[in-house]
């Protein structure tokens, strides 16, 4: 690829060429179970990926500092690309909440993507607001806009974006990063410099990582305050940051006399073949992401595999708060879990009052909020607006012992007995089961029925999240179940389910932050419903919330068992 006489700006197979060594990179290096090394080994790739390009500089004999603008602007432009930061930011907000809609999931992100201590805050921040903003800009604003700045500078601009969206392997959220990314190439183009860009780059990546440390450290009051300020200070600077643009436009003048090499022979069409090569590699990754987030169920099929933790080997009592959706107490839990040789038996008991949170919305008869709530659109598996905002007061309790061993034996349900009621309705339901090839339930008025599940290991309501702490815990697992529900008079209806690890999130108790793994089981009733489980990241995978649609079970502690109650439980 060298020439005798020495280049101005690579050429594109060049740069496609390392586009693909580049991909293939990061898709070796990702993967990491830990925070820490997720970050690490994150920076180093970025780096080594940046030193790459003077490989390659040299192979064709282009000098370095030219051909990655490497120059050194005023202060002043700098302060303008900072400036342009709000407007950019806020519309990757508007772009993504879109494409949430529209796709109908959230990329999912694995739980060592979140930092849960300083060292690893630290990390975060310097691998986002130092290392990315540094290594990106020499890649793409650098070495990938000037191989394609051969005709017009707009078509170089729009294929650099593109590439730069592409590159972060994600597809709800490549839309999101379409107008920083023509943003930093506008920059780099009107001041001829690549490190405007990096500056800005910077700032966008600092309002991300400050609002993602908070959600990782602070309560979910403090996160939504800080998210909130951010948005509202970001509408407050949006006319200047349109200012800072037409500012930096008319005083940023690029030169346009430097010559441009036209690429000859081979050259003139051997780029597309390493660009196609990335575009297939993006569309792979895309498609399993649109799978894995939207349709779960057709990449995996699988029964679950569920074994016993270590940490259930002791008799161990769980406390849960039970909240109404804005996060105000309505009642307790108390979960008992008891090891017997091969046994498990998990006893709970649970009562909580109803709520009615149309009293929130002051001027609005009741009639009046629920027609207006009723005109919003929720995701898939979600309830309508109204019903998140009642709710009745209930009672239950569950006597499920599980079988299984830490070796091979999977853990299953062996016997169930359970009640479930309404307050209001005197409507009680109990469940029985013997094994639990078939159940019995004693509806009210003293009538009987029977539910007979087929296939699938069998889960029952108020019992599968506690079970479910024996799943393995990976990005994307999931396996079709039978989920036994009861409806709104207490009779049981058997559904053919879809359990599936979603990803990676922070959750909030009452008294901490915690990481998690996200795990959702979904099924018909009639219409598609999702129930919502969060576990801790961190082995043991304690149940630390779950949601059943109403009500949320908020874990509160973990409290010693005293003798005389676990005499009791034993006998």
């Amino acid at each position: 690829m060298s020439n005798a006489t020495e280049r101005t700006r690579p050429t594109r197979f060049a740069a496609n060429l390392y586009l693909i060594v580049g991909i293939a990179a990061l898709i070796l290096s990702g993967g990491s179970n830990t925070t820490l090394a997720h970050y690490l080994i994150g920076s180093a790739v970025e780096i080594g990926l940046a030193l790459l390009i003077v490989l390659f500089l040299r192979i064709e004999n282009v000098p370095a500092r030219s051909a990655l603008r490497i120059r050194r602007p005023d202060s002043s432009t700098v302060g303008l690309a900072v400036a342009m930061v709000p407007a950019f930011w806020l519309s990757g907000i508007v772009l993504n909440l879109i494409a949430v809609m529209i796709f109908g999931y959230v990329t999912p992100m694995p739980p060592s993507a979140f930092p849960s201590n300083g060292v690893q805050a630290i990390a975060l921040a310097v691998t986002t607001m130092i290392v990315a903003p540094v290594c990106e800009e020499l890649m793409f604003r650098g070495y990938v806009f000037r191989a394609y700045e051969r005709h017009r500078t707009w078509i170089a601009i729009g294929v650099t974006s593109l590439i730069f969206a592409l590159y972060h392997l994600r597809l709800q959220g490549v839309f999101a990063l379409i107008p920083i990314s023509i943003g930093l190439g506008v920059i780099t183009w009107r001041t001829q410099s690549v490190l405007p860009s990096m500056a800005m780059h910077a700032a966008y990546n600092g309002i991300s990582t400050l609002i993602m440390i908070a959600t990782s450290f602070f309560s979910m009051q403090s996160v939504g305050i800080i998210t909130g300020m951010a948005v509202c200070l970001g509408l407050l600077a949006l006319p200047l940051s349109v200012l800072a643009l037409l500012a930096l436009w008319k005083r940023a003048v690029p030169d346009i006399k430097e010559p441009i090499e036209q690429e000859t022979g081979w050259l003139r069409w051997a780029w597309m073949i390493p660009l196609i090569g990335l575009m297939l590699v993006y569309g792979y990754g895309a498609a399993s992401e649109f799978l894995l987030g939207r349709f779960p169920q057709r990449l995996s099929s699988q029964e679950l595999a569920l074994t016993v933790p270590e940490d259930w080997q002791e008799p161990t009592k769980l406390m849960y708060e039970i909240q109404n959706p804005t996060g105000d107490p309505l009642g307790d839990a108390e979960c008992f879990r008891l090891p017997a040789e091969s046994d498990y038996n998990l006893r709970c008991t649970a009562s909580y009052e109803g709520y009615d949170l149309f009293e929130e919305f002051p001027g609005l008869s009741q009639f009046d909020a629920e027609k207006v709530l009723e005109t919003f659109d929720l995701p898939e598996g979600m309830p309508s607006l109204s019903n998140m905002l009642r709710g009745d007061p209930g009672a239950w309790s569950v006597d499920a012992t599980w079988a299984g061993t830490a070796a091979d034996r999977p853990l299953s349900l062996q016997a169930f007995k359970g009640t479930q009621g309404s307050m209001t309705r005197t409507v009680t339901t109990t469940l029985t089961s013997e094994p639990t090839t078939a159940l019995t339930a004693e509806l009210p008025g003293g009538r009987d029925a029977t539910v007979t599940p087929e296939g699938d290991e069998l889960f029952l309501g108020n019992e599968w999240p506690w079970r479910l702490e024996g799943l393995p815990f990976e990005l994307g697992y999931g396996g079709t179940v039978t989920l036994v529900t009861l409806d709104r008079d207490g009779h049981p209806i058997s559904h053919q389910a879809f359990v599936q690890v979603r990803g990676g999130e922070p959750t909030w108790t009452d008294n901490d932050t915690v990481i998690t793994w996200r795990v959702t089981i979904t099924y018909e009733d009639p219409e598609e419903r999702t129930l919502t489980a969060w576990y801790r990241a961190k082995p043991p995978h304690t149940l630390v919330r779950y949601d059943d649609g109403e009500v949320s079970y908020v874990f509160r502690s973990t409290d010693e068992i005293s003798a005389g109650e676990l005499d009791d439980l034993l006998h």
